[in-house]
């Protein structure tokens, strides 16, 4: 439900200003108070419906849920029409001095496999670490490209890029920037 739906509601139970308070200490996490509750009682509202809006910490506007649904709707025709260069920019973008550690080991396909069975295992569990649950989107999005048929290749100190991942036929070529023993201000020198 959105703050206008939860305004619309209301609007038919009890007159449009208190409806419009009600709604906006609710979308703020603020309940109801008594008065308001007995007030909402007495006009025909339910009584889950009343202890829903005390439970609630926020409440989106339409507009934003739906730009964010147009958003997850434009990533996901990118990732499937072109998995490549869609994989390509956000590992440009993710790896960084605090994810480049666990992305070296990403780099050996079958250690990375083992690995993300093993992390998707403790994610059930809900036995991940901080750092693993961070990376975990990275990691899902690094398996996608693999069950695709792409690879990423290790550096190539003659051929890989000081910070961007570099196209292949059969996938990435690593930049040099995921070497973990290299700080981040030495790479482009």
């Amino acid at each position: 439900a959105c703050r206008e739906d939860m305004l619309d509601f209301l609007s038919k139970k009890i007159p449009n200003n208190i409806a419009f308070k009600i709604m906006e200490k609710v979308r703020k996490g603020k309940g109801v108070s008594e008065e308001e509750e007995k007030l909402m009682l007495d006009s025909g509202v339910e009584e889950w419906y009343i202890n829903s809006m005390k439970k609630i910490e926020y409440l989106f506007p339409k507009a934003h849920a739906t730009s964010y649904v147009i958003s997850a709707y434009k990533l996901m025709w990118w990732k499937i029409n072109y998995l490549h260069q869609f994989v390509k920019v956000l590992l440009d973008v993710d790896v960084d001095g605090k994810t480049k550690k666990d992305f070296f080991s990403i780099l050996d396909k079958e250690y990375f496999l083992e690995y993300f069975k093993d992390i998707k295992e403790r994610e059930n569990e809900r036995k991940l670490t901080k750092k693993e649950s961070l990376n975990m989107g990275m990691f899902k999005l690094v398996n996608y490209f693999y069950e695709n048929g792409y690879s990423i290749d290790k550096v190539d100190l003659n051929k890989s890029h000081p910070t961007e991942f570099i196209y292949t036929d059969k996938g990435l070529l690593a930049p040099l920037k995921v070497i973990p023993s290299i700080p981040d201000t030495k790479i482009e020198t």
